[in-house]
């Protein structure tokens, strides 16, 4: 089985993995706790389509990178992962 870090690192794309790296990053954060992505604003920091980020983050998903937490609710917060 890989690692969540090969995974990543089979992705051409370098925005993709930098975005994968980025829950990592906080290190202080418990891992057992959710983190938000907000598409909207992720889309504005890598200067990227809303659209892109939802495949981004999908791929993601689909490497079992990302794991769903809590959905959406509408108008009142995003997913977390």
């Amino acid at each position: 089985m890989r690692s969540i870090i090969e995974k990543v690192l089979l992705v051409p794309n370098k925005e993709l993995q930098l975005l994968a790296s980025l829950p990592g990053r906080f290190k202080r954060w418990p891992e057992d706790r959710p983190i938000m992505l907000c598409q909207t604003h992720i889309a504005k920091l890598f200067t990227v389509a809303q659209q892109t980020i939802s495949e981004w983050i999908r791929a993601l998903k689909t490497l079992q990178v990302l794991r769903l937490a809590e959905p959406a609710v509408k108008k009142a917060r995003a997913v977390r992962y």
